[in-house]
């Protein structure tokens, strides 16, 4: 969930706790003492401020929701003036009565809160939907045909790889890679080092050299095979893998910078879309990841001709530098 809808859910709780706690301290003073009904306000007040403080964090949407209670608490106030509830009584007859004011404040209150609360769920279904379609478009893959290739894993047990029977063009491609990418909060802060091609996945980039399109089994038997381990401090070359609620693996990558003191950068192919350079966890792919290593030299499977990712990192850095 966005922390501006997390602020508007507070916001609306703010709204709504203020009224409800200004409804119930008017009526109970309303009731033992009925012409102390305006000092309801200078509690609920003084409790509004105190939320105001704690929340607000220089956050626009909560200060500006107390700002709002705080007025609606003033109004209410007005409206109990003997003068002003005279012109109310005239206009909507008897529900200008404390106790009626009260029971409406407490139960406007609770609609506030619980409308809030509807809301944020509302709000986090869909985005949850649009992350998963998200996904869903860069995990996706042009139509694609069985190799025959010799791939095999270091215990000699065979990997079906594909190779796509079509390719998009470059301009088709590029375009589907801009318009995916302002999908995402995350697509601003990614360096592109690679463009968008339908040659491989993700997988394929880290494991083929960037040949050929892996399957989520593929890499699982890959890790089990080639003897990756976790590990849990990372360092360039090491294998992230990044995976669902299930378990089950969405994306693979490379560490690309690592230190005690900076944030873990990884490089990878987004599905069909180009090579990138960002932080560990600002992918469309979330937060669940783990990093892996192995005692062996790179991370193409036995088999294939291809370049390794470990080369591309050493490549990548030194043009850095």
């Amino acid at each position: 969930m966005e922390i501006a809808s997390v602020n508007q859910l507070l916001g609306m709780i703010t709204i709504g706790f203020v009224l409800f706690l200004y409804g119930l301290v008017r009526a109970g003073i309303s009731y033992f003492r009925p012409r102390w009904g305006n000092i309801a306000a200078i509690p609920t007040f003084g409790i509004l401020a105190a939320i105001t403080v704690i929340l607000s964090n220089n956050d626009w949407d909560i200060a500006g929701s107390a700002v709002i209670a705080a007025g609606l608490v003033g109004a209410l106030s007005l409206g109990s003036i003997p003068r002003v509830q005279m012109n109310l009584v005239a206009l909507f007859g008897r529900i200008a009565r404390p106790r009626a004011i009260s029971a409406i404040v407490v139960v406007g209150g609770i609609c506030t809160m619980l409308t809030g609360m509807i809301r944020f769920e509302t709000v986090s279904k869909i985005k949850d939907l649009a992350d998963t379609e998200y996904l869903e478009s860069v995990a996706s893959k042009p139509p694609t045909k069985p190799i025959e290739a010799a791939a095999v894993t270091d215990t000699g047990k065979s990997l079906t790889f594909h190779a796509p029977l079509r390719m998009r063009s470059d301009q088709v491609i590029s375009d589907n890679e801009k318009k995916t990418l302002s999908g995402i909060p995350a697509g601003n802060r990614v360096i592109r080092h690679e463009p968008a091609s339908d040659r491989c996945n993700c997988h394929g980039w880290v494991f083929s050299g960037g040949r050929y399109w892996l399957t989520a089994e593929n890499v699982e038997q890959i890790l089990t095979d080639n003897g990756y381990q976790t590990v849990k401090t990372p360092i360039p070359g090491d294998v992230v893998i990044y995976r669902d609620d299930t378990g089950y693996i969405t994306h693979t990558g490379m560490v690309y910078g690592a230190g005690s003191t900076t944030r873990t950068q990884v490089i990878g192919k987004w599905g069909w879309m180009g090579v990138y350079i960002h932080y560990v966890d600002e992918s469309c792919y979330g937060k669940n990841y783990a990093f892996y290593r192995s005692s062996r030299p790179g991370h193409v499977v036995r088999g294939v001709d291809g370049n390794d990712p470990t080369l591309v990192l050493a490549i990548v850095q030194a043009d850095a530098k």
